[in-house]
């Protein structure tokens, strides 16, 4: 653990070359887990602040939906945030998202989904 005040080492980092929520969550957790351990969040701490990052994307999509700057940076803390709760609760959300979103839409099973285009299909039962 560094000491309040201590230097942290800068080391050479790879770039990343194809990002899903697995390598998400795995960058994450290389960078913020000492951080966040010294700053003793919790979940309910980071749960706090991944809302606070929710509520900053939703008044700039609503009031400044041009402004991809902030909304692409708002964005992305939101993902960053989630994948740091994830890290603490020992989820993996690669594992997660493959279980519910794996088989296509998880209330039709189809993709794209029925739903979303608007048809009356009925859903296919497995």
């Amino acid at each position: 653990m560094v000491e309040k005040g201590q230097q942290f080492k800068k080391t050479e980092i790879e770039p990343q070359e194809k990002w899903g929520f697995g390598e998400l969550q795995k960058r994450v957790r290389e960078i913020y887990q000492e951080h966040d351990a010294q700053c003793d969040y919790g979940p309910d701490t980071i749960l706090a602040k991944l809302m606070g990052n929710v509520v900053t994307l939703t008044h700039a999509l609503r009031k400044t939906p041009n402004d991809f700057e902030t909304i692409n940076r708002s964005l992305a803390n939101v993902f960053i945030w989630t994948s740091t709760l994830a890290n603490v609760s020992n989820i993996n959300i690669a594992q997660i998202m493959e279980e519910k979103f794996g088989e296509g839409c998880p209330h039709c099973k189809q993709m794209p989904c029925f739903l979303a285009q608007g048809k009356n299909a009925k859903p296919l039962l497995k």
